[in-house]
């Protein structure tokens, strides 16, 4: 029989029922952590997964109530929902004398449906009322509510129950805030038993437990569980389980602190199933995650650390199981952003990292032979020098990264060369977007790109092989090109060298038409104009033959053109002349 597995987290009663974003949470109830809304629509579809089936209608006179008699067994859970158009209903526990043991009449500011969990505490006979809020009006509502049976399950423990399958069964653990449990189907050899389908979790309040823990739900498994509040969870079955005995394991796990100096750790064998490691990231750090000696296929997923909701018991009008009300003020940009890893290797994580943050990666570790592993964090860029080349060895389905500092305007020219496989060079600015991608022509060996830079800060090139199945070494050598100043009394002009590339800035003014004149000879270099922030922009020419062409370039405020100059192939010769349109008359 295989082991499903549930993953909960408690940060102190809630539990996630949904399942690599990166980035912030909004304030307010608690979104997800990877930003889906836990909206009203969103809260009825999750409740109706475990409080399901038919409404009962009624009519209420005013002051009266209606009643549901109900005879429990100690450890039943009772869920009930009420709703009305005519007036704002109220639902109560009540025990054989009479006395009100539970009761609920909004199930959270602005929505005035009641919901409510209550657990029966011993053998009797109780009532399940619907009345009028204060018993002020009446009219035509609608009930639902469910009884279920319960098992009591705790961390470290295996727990064996016989199911009457007669009613639907919850899993009750009790968990303080941050806790971190794995709930499992932990079937004993030779002794049937059934498969308990773990779904989801009820929170304490009968609401459903917010879900943030869901970005690590590959590295997991099915559901994750954060608590705001300490409490009792509940897990609920997605089927009606029949007659037969279940047998469930808990496990409880603890983040482990990676300390700054070294971030390598070595998990010893025998240690959990899951494994959950915590470190700090600065701001601007590109950032190599690793776990070399686990088998290729081990899932590792890396997220900000969840950020459990404040609690204020003072404050009876919130709760972190409400819908999220989003907080202006809050940032929700990313943490971090992915960058590419090692094809089909799960053990390679690399980021890069937008804000200071602490960060969790769960792994569940496919050991090779029980052996222990090592958890590493570190670099994952090497500095990428000015004017000489730099030498790497991708491995089969890697990228490499190198990084340079520069400034917004610089021309940079980047070339790397492989003799052993097809490169795929990427460069990515400050903010993640990408400048350009570039690969061999057919029968070259290396790549050749010019860029201006848009952003201050850091760049990283990434070196990959086309296709993801080449390995070997390779060359990588930027140069900062200076651009030279040219204008009606100095035209750009030059030779250059096969592959070659010449850099000239020059700027227009409003009102002052220029000729332009751009002539070759030999072949025909690569000609390309950006404007000061690397945006391309061109030039209005208009070729008279394949060596000569002509325009005529007009602006409506002051804008400097960078023009850059590529041979391709061979050397050619070039002249890039502007005068002024008046005086050509």
């Amino acid at each position: 029989m295989t082991m499903k597995r549930l993953i909960a987290v408690a940060a102190s009663a809630l539990v996630a029922t949904s399942g690599l974003a990166q980035g912030g949470q909004a304030g307010g109830g608690a979104q997800g952590q990877d930003g889906v809304v836990r909206s009203t629509a969103v809260l009825n579809g999750q409740i109706g997964r475990y409080l399901n089936g038919p409404e009962h209608a009624h009519i209420l006179t005013p002051g009266d109530h209606t009643d549901w008699p109900l005879k429990l067994e100690a450890g039943q859970v009772v869920i009930a929902e009420a709703s009305s158009v005519a007036f704002d209903p109220a639902l109560e526990i009540v025990d054989g004398a009479g006395k009100v043991l539970a009761s609920n009449d909004d199930r959270y500011p602005g929505d005035q449906r009641p919901l409510l969990l209550w657990r029966c505490p011993a053998k009797g006979d109780y009532s399940l009322h619907g009345r009028s809020f204060r018993d002020k009006s009446g009219g035509q509502y609608a009930m639902r509510f469910k009884v279920f049976d319960t098992i009591d399950v705790s961390p470290g423990h295996t727990t064996e129950a016989d199911v009457k399958g007669d009613l639907p069964v919850l899993l009750r653990i009790s968990l303080k805030r941050g806790q971190v449990v794995e709930a499992y189907n932990s079937p004993a050899d030779g002794k049937p038993t059934m498969d308990f389908g773990l779904a989801g979790v009820v929170s304490p309040c009968g609401l459903p437990d917010i879900d943030l823990m869901r970005p690590f739900r590959r590295g997991a498994d099915q559901s994750v569980l954060m608590a705001a509040v300490d409490g009792d969870y509940y897990y609920f079955c997605d089927y009606q389980l029949d007659h037969g005995r279940v047998r469930i394991g808990v496990d409880e796990y603890t983040p482990r602190v990676v300390s700054d100096t070294g971030r390598a750790v070595t998990a010893s064998v025998g240690q959990a199933k899951v494994d959950i490691w915590q470190f700090t990231a600065k701001k601007g750090e590109v950032l190599k995650v690793t776990t070399p000696e686990l088998r290729p296929d081990s899932p590792m997923v890396i997220q900000p650390m969840p950020k459990l909701p404040p609690v204020d018991p003072k404050n009876q009008d919130w709760s972190p199981f409400y819908p999220d009300v989003p907080d202006p003020k809050a940032d929700s940009g990313p943490q971090f952003q992915s960058l590419r890893g090692r094809v089909r290797d799960s053990r390679v994580a690399n980021l890069k990292v937008s804000r200071d943050t602490t960060l969790w990666a769960v792994t569940r570790p496919l050991r090779v032979d029980g052996k222990p592993y090592t958890f590493r964090v570190g670099p994952a860029a090497l500095a990428l020098p000015q004017g000489k080349a730099a030498s790497g060895k991708l491995r089969a389905g890697d990228a490499d990264f190198w990084s340079f500092t520069g400034e917004v305007g610089d021309v940079v020219s980047l070339a790397t060369d492989s003799q052993s496989f097809v490169q795929m060079a990427t460069v990515l600015d400050p903010d993640m977007v990408p400048l350009t991608t570039d690969m061999p022509r057919v029968d070259q060996t290396g790549t050749a790109a010019t860029l201006i830079l848009r952003r201050p800060g850091e760049n990283l090139v990434q070196v990959s092989a086309f296709g993801d199945g080449g390995t070997g070494d390779y060359t990588v050598t930027r140069r900062l090109l200076p651009p030279a100043e040219f204008s009606a009394q100095k035209p750009a002009a030059g030779d250059i060298e096969g592959g070659g590339v010449q850099v000239w800035k020059f700027t227009a003014q409003p009102n002052e038409p220029l000729l332009l004149k751009w002539v070759t000879k030999d072949s025909a270099p690569r000609l390309r104009a950006l404007d000061s922030e690397g945006r391309e922009v061109g030039l209005p020419l208009k070729y008279v033959s394949e060596n000569l062409a002509y325009g005529l370039l007009i602006v409506d405020k002051p804008t400097t053109y960078v023009v850059v100059i590529q041979a391709v192939g061979t050397k050619v010769r070039y002249s890039l002349t502007i005068t002024p349109a008046d005086k050509t008359r």
